[in-house]
């Protein structure tokens, strides 16, 4: 019943066993007109594997990375002169 008044579709309603209220024939018409016209909302991004980081690189360079940004570089610095002082290099 598109183009019937709310109350003859309030007045359906009630013969079929249901209640309704004109207010509510009202809401889902103003929905329904507000998305015609509109394009349909296109599908998400599919699930897949997470991309790579901007960073890069091995998993020793992305750690390295980390220890950086957490203890700071010349803490990180330091202790990788120290292993090579250990393993004489």
């Amino acid at each position: 019943m598109p183009s019937a008044k709310a109350g003859d579709v309030v007045k359906a309603a009630a013969a079929k066993g249901l209640k309704l209220k004109a207010g509510l024939v009202y809401a889902v018409r103003a929905a329904d007109k507000a998305r015609k016209g509109k394009p349909k909302s296109k599908p998400g991004r599919k699930p897949g594997p997470k991309p790579k980081s901007a960073g890069g690189g091995s998993d020793v360079d992305q750690t390295i990375r980390r220890l950086a940004l957490t203890h700071g570089l010349l803490a990180v610095e330091a202790a990788i002169e120290r292993l090579r002082a250990d393993a004489g290099l």
